[in-house]
């Protein structure tokens, strides 16, 4: 398992060919449940460190932080393999399968590779730990905390930029679109998504601020 979580930092597009021809499904879910666990315990201690000299922390926010990031890369998952569909269906079209039995199988294979998709955020939450921490108050520990944020911020983005571009790897091998079609088709689902999503929260948002001065 370790050494293709490294094959996919060093030879991504060569990684997922071989991940896509041996379909070892129980090789990629314990990857996901490594990711869903460092993920999960990063925050815990994250929250720890920045609270643990202020104020006593609820059990409750514990529970909430640790299971929050399980809940959230179960059900990002899912929604892959629905928006990843719901683009292609919008961009390529015309060579989306048409057969139910060919869908699902691209489907399954989506579901396969996911884990390969996320697995890169295991290094910024490594690291997150170590930038909320609390430090003393001179100008030397200042400076090194301010470079840590920033190389922080840097390597967040960078592994953004690798999730993209391993989701495009896998989206143009699975349904053999081209790498424009395999990119704009999530990108254009996922801000659709957001957008709804959006309108959602701020709609909700209003019903209660409504529903509450109303009660009071």
């Amino acid at each position: 398992m370790q050494q293709t979580i490294l094959d996919l930092f060093t030879y991504p597009s060569r990684t997922i060919d071989r991940l896509l021809a041996e379909k070892n499904y129980v090789q990629a879910n314990r990857i996901f449940f490594l990711t869903m666990v460092v993920v999960s315990l990063s925050l815990v201690l994250s929250l720890y460190l920045q609270q643990y000299k202020i104020a006593p922390i609820s059990p409750w926010l514990i529970t909430l932080v640790a299971i929050g990031p399980i809940g959230g890369l179960l059900f990002t998952r899912f929604l892959f393999r629905q928006l990843v569909k719901l683009g292609l269906l919008m961009v390529a079209n015309q060579t989306y399968p048409s057969d139910p039995t060919e869908r699902r199988e691209r489907s399954q294979e989506l579901y396969l590779l996911y884990p390969y998709h996320v697995v890169s955020l295991i290094i910024p939450a490594v690291v997150l730990p170590f930038v909320v921490a609390p430090t003393s108050g001179d100008s030397l520990h200042l400076l090194a905390k301010l470079v840590l944020m920033i190389g922080y911020l840097l390597l967040s983005w960078g592994t953004l930029v690798f999730q993209i571009a391993v989701m495009v790897m896998i989206v143009k091998r699975v349904y053999n679109v081209t790498a424009a079609q395999a990119f704009w088709g999530p990108m254009l689902a996922y801000f659709l998504f957001a957008v709804a999503a959006g309108f959602i929260s701020v709609a909700l948002a209003l019903i209660i601020t409504l529903a509450v001065r109303f009660l009071s």
